[in-house]
């Protein structure tokens, strides 16, 4: 079923009208807002920047009165829009600690979650925070998600193969072969 904006005239179909909230007795339905959702949208604009005092007052209380819709508001976005917010506090934190922010787009990174850690491979599910996103400090590429442990390991290691390998030699054991690798044979 079509109808026609009472704003801008053009004829659209009727789910681009925001319903109203009220149901008609004659027949139950649902009623429809006169104007399409983008006028709607444009005239709240109109009127926020034309009574920016009191639409941000306006806010401010109904977030006060309501905490629980906003921290549900939050997660929402936060969920739909993880990899996006991903990149901006690895990009964030990079420029923090004076290392050269993410350069990947929010395909790539999205693409490169597999919901594991790319080290020691537990699933998310299973860790206390939310995988990491890790990239190269040096050239900014994306390199994929990593658990908090093999995060902070990186960074102790201070992203250097050589410094892993030592460690990887130690946990071997001393050159007489009472390591590590003894006690388990």
């Amino acid at each position: 079923m079509k109808k026609t904006c009472k704003r801008c005239g053009e004829t659209k179909p009727e789910e681009k009208f925001a319903l109203t909230g009220y149901i008609r007795k004659s027949d139950g339905a649902a009623t429809r807002k006169n104007i399409c959702s983008s006028c709607h949208a444009e005239k709240s604009r109109e009127w926020d920047a034309s009574n920016r005092e009191r639409a941000t007052k306006s806010r401010r209380e109904y977030r006060l009165r309501n905490p629980e819709k906003r921290a549900a508001c939050i997660a929402k976005s936060k969920a739909k829009h993880r990899f996006r917010h991903a990149i901006i506090r690895a990009t964030k934190k990079a420029i923090e600690l004076g290392y050269m922010p993410c350069i990947s787009d929010e395909s790539e990174v999205r693409n490169g979650y597999t919901g594991k850690c790319a080290i020691c491979g537990i699933p998310e599910s299973d860790c206390a925070k939310d995988l990491c996103m890790d990239h190269c400090h040096a050239t900014g590429i994306f390199r994929g998600f990593l658990c908090d442990h093999c995060n902070r390991a990186l960074g102790y290691f201070r992203d250097s193969e050589a410094n892993i390998m030592k460690a990887l030699e130690y946990l071997k054991g001393p050159p007489d072969g009472k390591g590590r690798d003894a006690l388990e044979a």
